[in-house]
């Protein structure tokens, strides 16, 4: 019987497509969505939410001058690293500082965002300068889909999302505020239950024992990375290949893979967040096959991006979509999304009776993650 079940599954999935084109028409041509990614502008605090650290994890900073033609070689070496400029005082002296941000974290964001999870930041570094650095991201990242770039960010903040801790939230900086070694990133800052957030952070000794695991970057290999971008001709100690220098570029990616290994795990376990980020990071060759997940993933969402913008829904929600001309008129495409819908809430219903009840079922462990995932890739499980 189960099996009769997976194999209605998949014919529904294939047949009638999830993000399937409507029947062609010969009435008036009209611009109508394929693929998207809906976002709500009111954060869920309950919702899963994953704190990013900013220093050597989203990104790397410099107080080197560029020339131009240094500018020239990084903007064609590393076309999808971000960069901004701020001024930052210290002592009456302004320095120039350059923050290059690691490809695709603005799609991972956005990405997360839509499943309905939460992102927040957490640096050691200065309130002020941490408030204007992230905005300058998000307000790029935004104003790359829509003219309206500012208004969506301003929605999103007003929603409650996108919240930064500095560093005079960091536990045991007012008893110490000089000595950095005994600061920690305590997440219960954000609330008090936090088993459904996690920390993704460069240095494992800010980390609170009993708030591990954590996704954890690599604080060397930022630094040999930004040595690379400030000196393309530095002489490193050890012979380093370009996989080794430029391994930042898969944060975001590696990060994606793990986190929606960890959405995956719990939707089948019905177990919390950072449970299911201890089986996630437990598996062997955990990081091969996490960046090669999460490139599955930014491929999907830079599918949707492309060519593709922002719509207001009665600002409660927004909903980036990609656009494609397709023959149908207006009711008949109404028709056909209220089909779709209804679909999708049946494959949902399916879903979760071929999931329940473990003992009873004579599906196979490994099997039924291959549904799970083939239901989640085709978009078919709303959470």
């Amino acid at each position: 019987m189960i099996y009769k079940k997976i194999f209605l599954c998949v014919c529904v999935l294939f047949f009638t497509g999830c993000f399937g084109s409507n029947p062609d028409s010969e009435e008036e041509l009209i611009e109508i969505p394929s693929k998207s990614l809906k976002i709500n502008f009111q954060r869920n605090n309950s919702a899963p939410t994953i704190v990013l650290d900013l220093d050597n994890t989203l990104c790397v900073s410099s107080s080197d001058t560029f020339s131009n033609d240094h500018k020239k070689w990084l903007k064609e070496k590393f076309p999808n690293v971000f960069s901004c400029c701020i001024e930052e005082t210290y002592e009456e002296k302004t320095i120039n500082w350059t923050y290059f941000f690691f490809p695709y974290y603005g799609e991972m964001i956005l990405t997360l965002l839509s499943w309905g999870w939460n992102v927040d930041f957490f640096s050691a570094g200065l309130e002020k300068r941490n408030k204007v650095v992230i905005e300058k991201f998000l307000k790029d990242l935004l104003g790359k889909h829509s003219t309206e770039g500012e208004k969506a960010y301003e929605l999103l903040i007003n929603g409650g999302y996108f919240k930064i801790y500095s560093r005079h939230h960091m536990a045991g900086y007012e008893k110490y505020p000089n000595n950095p070694n005994y600061w920690k990133k305590d997440l219960t800052i954000i609330a008090e239950d936090i088993s459904n957030i996690i920390l993704v952070d460069d240095k494992k000794c800010i980390v609170v024992e009993d708030q591990k695991p954590f996704i954890e970057m690599s604080t060397i290999a930022a630094e040999i990375f930004l040595k690379y971008i400030e000196k393309p001709n530095f002489s490193f100690e050890k012979t380093l290949t370009n996989a080794e220098i430029e391994s930042p570029l898969n944060n975001a990616v590696y990060i994606l893979g793990i986190l929606t290994n960890c959405r995956t795990i719990m939707l089948y376990q019905e177990i919390s967040l950072r449970k299911a980020l201890s089986k996630a990071l437990g598996k062997k060759g955990n990081m091969n096959a996490a960046i090669k997940k999460g490139n599955e993933m930014i491929k999907e969402t830079l599918d949707v991006l492309t060519n593709s913008k922002i719509k207001f829904f009665e600002e409660k929600f927004i909903e980036i979509v990609e656009e494609k001309l397709v023959d149908k008129n207006k009711e008949e495409d109404e028709e056909y999304e209220k089909k779709r819908n209804k679909e999708r809430e049946e494959m949902n219903i399916l879903f979760k009776e071929i999931m329940k009840d473990d003992a009873k079922s004579s599906l196979k462990k490994n099997e039924k993650e291959s549904v799970c995932h083939l239901l989640f890739c085709k978009g078919c499980i709303i959470l």
